[in-house]
Protein backbone atom coordinates (compact mmCIF):
# COMPACT_ATOMS: atom_id res chain seq x y z
CA UNK A 1 0.00 0.00 0.00
CA UNK A 2 1.28 3.71 -0.93
CA UNK A 3 0.59 6.59 1.55
CA UNK A 4 -2.09 7.52 -0.99
CA UNK A 5 -4.04 4.57 -0.71
CA UNK A 6 -4.23 4.76 2.83
CA UNK A 7 -5.67 8.16 2.74
CA UNK A 8 -8.64 6.98 0.48
CA UNK A 9 -11.95 7.10 1.83
CA UNK A 10 -12.99 3.88 1.08
CA UNK A 11 -9.73 2.52 2.23
CA UNK A 12 -10.12 4.67 5.68
CA UNK A 13 -13.33 2.48 5.93
CA UNK A 14 -12.61 -0.47 5.28
CA UNK A 15 -9.59 0.18 8.16
CA UNK A 16 -12.11 1.24 10.54
CA UNK A 17 -14.77 -1.61 10.31
CA UNK A 18 -11.50 -4.02 10.40
CA UNK A 19 -10.97 -1.77 13.80
CA UNK A 20 -14.82 -2.48 14.97
CA UNK A 21 -14.90 -5.85 14.30
CA UNK A 22 -12.00 -6.84 16.37
CA UNK A 23 -12.65 -4.27 18.87
CA UNK A 24 -16.18 -6.11 19.30
CA UNK A 25 -14.54 -9.36 19.21
CA UNK A 26 -12.06 -8.49 21.87
CA UNK A 27 -15.40 -7.22 24.22
CA UNK A 28 -17.00 -10.60 23.35
CA UNK A 29 -14.66 -12.59 23.72
CA UNK A 30 -13.26 -10.50 27.48
CA UNK A 31 -17.05 -11.17 28.42
CA UNK A 32 -17.16 -14.86 28.22
CA UNK A 33 -13.71 -15.52 29.31
CA UNK A 34 -12.42 -15.82 33.00
CA UNK A 35 -13.08 -13.23 35.94
CA UNK A 36 -10.99 -13.34 39.26
CA UNK A 37 -13.68 -15.03 40.99
CA UNK A 38 -14.36 -18.15 38.66
CA UNK A 39 -13.35 -19.99 35.79
CA UNK A 40 -15.98 -20.62 33.21
CA UNK A 41 -17.42 -24.12 32.50
CA UNK A 42 -16.03 -26.01 28.96
CA UNK A 43 -16.92 -29.39 29.67
CA UNK A 44 -14.52 -31.91 27.99
CA UNK A 45 -15.93 -34.54 25.96
CA UNK A 46 -15.16 -37.23 28.75
CA UNK A 47 -17.49 -35.14 30.81
CA UNK A 48 -20.15 -35.07 28.09
CA UNK A 49 -19.76 -39.05 27.93
CA UNK A 50 -23.12 -40.74 28.39
CA UNK A 51 -23.05 -44.07 29.40
CA UNK A 52 -24.58 -47.06 27.65
CA UNK A 53 -28.17 -47.48 28.60
CA UNK A 54 -28.76 -49.85 31.50
CA UNK A 55 -25.79 -49.06 33.05
CA UNK A 56 -24.85 -47.32 36.42
CA UNK A 57 -23.79 -43.88 36.11
CA UNK A 58 -21.73 -42.89 39.37
CA UNK A 59 -20.76 -39.46 39.74
CA UNK A 60 -17.36 -39.28 41.57
CA UNK A 61 -15.99 -42.76 40.54
CA UNK A 62 -13.37 -42.02 37.64
CA UNK A 63 -11.46 -44.62 35.44
CA UNK A 64 -8.19 -44.59 34.39
CA UNK A 65 -9.19 -42.66 31.17
CA UNK A 66 -10.56 -39.73 32.99
CA UNK A 67 -9.12 -38.38 35.93
CA UNK A 68 -11.07 -35.57 38.14
CA UNK A 69 -8.68 -32.49 37.27
CA UNK A 70 -8.48 -29.64 40.24
CA UNK A 71 -9.03 -26.31 39.23
CA UNK A 72 -7.04 -23.18 40.54
CA UNK A 73 -10.31 -21.22 41.36
CA UNK A 74 -13.75 -22.46 41.99
CA UNK A 75 -15.92 -22.30 38.63
CA UNK A 76 -18.88 -20.04 37.81
CA UNK A 77 -22.12 -21.42 39.20
CA UNK A 78 -19.98 -23.59 41.76
CA UNK A 79 -20.97 -22.25 44.52
CA UNK A 80 -24.62 -22.16 43.96
CA UNK A 81 -24.44 -26.13 42.01
CA UNK A 82 -22.61 -27.25 45.87
CA UNK A 83 -25.39 -25.87 48.15
CA UNK A 84 -27.97 -27.49 45.82
CA UNK A 85 -26.49 -30.70 45.97
CA UNK A 86 -25.98 -30.44 49.66
CA UNK A 87 -30.02 -30.04 50.23
CA UNK A 88 -30.58 -32.77 47.87
CA UNK A 89 -28.02 -34.99 50.32
CA UNK A 90 -29.81 -33.57 52.68
CA UNK A 91 -33.31 -34.74 52.17
CA UNK A 92 -32.14 -37.86 50.47
CA UNK A 93 -32.74 -40.32 53.76
CA UNK A 94 -36.49 -39.38 53.24
CA UNK A 95 -37.56 -38.50 49.90
CA UNK A 96 -39.04 -41.66 48.69
CA UNK A 97 -36.96 -41.56 45.24
CA UNK A 98 -33.96 -40.85 47.09
CA UNK A 99 -31.20 -43.83 49.15
CA UNK A 100 -28.43 -43.36 50.87
CA UNK A 101 -26.23 -46.44 50.58
CA UNK A 102 -23.02 -47.68 52.53
CA UNK A 103 -20.44 -49.26 50.46
CA UNK A 104 -17.71 -52.22 52.07
CA UNK A 105 -14.53 -50.50 52.30
CA UNK A 106 -13.05 -47.08 51.13
CA UNK A 107 -12.28 -45.27 48.11
CA UNK A 108 -9.01 -43.38 48.06
CA UNK A 109 -8.98 -39.72 46.39
CA UNK A 110 -7.77 -39.80 42.49
CA UNK A 111 -6.70 -36.51 43.64
CA UNK A 112 -4.71 -36.68 46.45
CA UNK A 113 -4.85 -40.19 47.53
CA UNK A 114 -6.59 -39.70 50.76
CA UNK A 115 -9.03 -42.20 52.22
CA UNK A 116 -12.98 -41.59 51.56
CA UNK A 117 -15.79 -42.55 52.91
CA UNK A 118 -18.09 -45.23 51.61
CA UNK A 119 -21.61 -43.53 51.20
CA UNK A 120 -23.29 -43.02 48.03
CA UNK A 121 -26.79 -41.93 46.94
CA UNK A 122 -29.29 -43.14 44.28
CA UNK A 123 -32.14 -41.91 42.75
CA UNK A 124 -34.52 -44.73 41.78
CA UNK A 125 -36.27 -42.16 39.65
CA UNK A 126 -33.32 -41.40 37.12
CA UNK A 127 -30.93 -44.25 37.80
CA UNK A 128 -28.56 -41.13 38.73
CA UNK A 129 -25.62 -42.09 41.44
CA UNK A 130 -23.21 -40.06 43.35
CA UNK A 131 -20.66 -40.65 45.68
CA UNK A 132 -20.67 -38.91 49.44
CA UNK A 133 -17.49 -37.20 48.83
CA UNK A 134 -18.24 -35.93 45.50
CA UNK A 135 -19.09 -32.72 46.60
CA UNK A 136 -16.59 -31.42 49.62
CA UNK A 137 -13.63 -33.59 48.55
CA UNK A 138 -13.65 -33.14 44.58
CA UNK A 139 -15.84 -29.69 44.19
CA UNK A 140 -15.40 -27.98 47.28
CA UNK A 141 -12.17 -28.22 48.22
CA UNK A 142 -10.51 -29.24 44.10
CA UNK A 143 -13.13 -27.50 42.14
CA UNK A 144 -13.37 -30.24 40.16
CA UNK A 145 -16.27 -29.53 37.37
CA UNK A 146 -18.86 -32.91 37.68
CA UNK A 147 -20.21 -33.88 34.03
CA UNK A 148 -22.43 -31.97 32.23
CA UNK A 149 -24.92 -34.86 32.67
CA UNK A 150 -25.02 -34.83 36.41
CA UNK A 151 -24.46 -30.98 36.70
CA UNK A 152 -27.84 -30.74 34.44
CA UNK A 153 -29.21 -33.23 36.69
CA UNK A 154 -28.42 -31.87 40.13
CA UNK A 155 -29.73 -27.92 38.60
CA UNK A 156 -32.89 -29.48 37.57
CA UNK A 157 -34.14 -31.48 40.24
CA UNK A 158 -36.70 -30.80 42.89
CA UNK A 159 -35.82 -31.58 45.99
Amino acid sequence: YSFCTLLDPSATMKWALVGLVVGLMCVIWLMGGESDECSTVYWSSLQVYTPPEGAVWCEGYWDDVWTPKPGKKPWCGQEAFSERLREIELKCAVLEWCDVQRQRGLATSRIDSTYLGNTEYHDSRSGMCWTGDLRPHYIDKYNVVPSKKFYDYVMSIDA
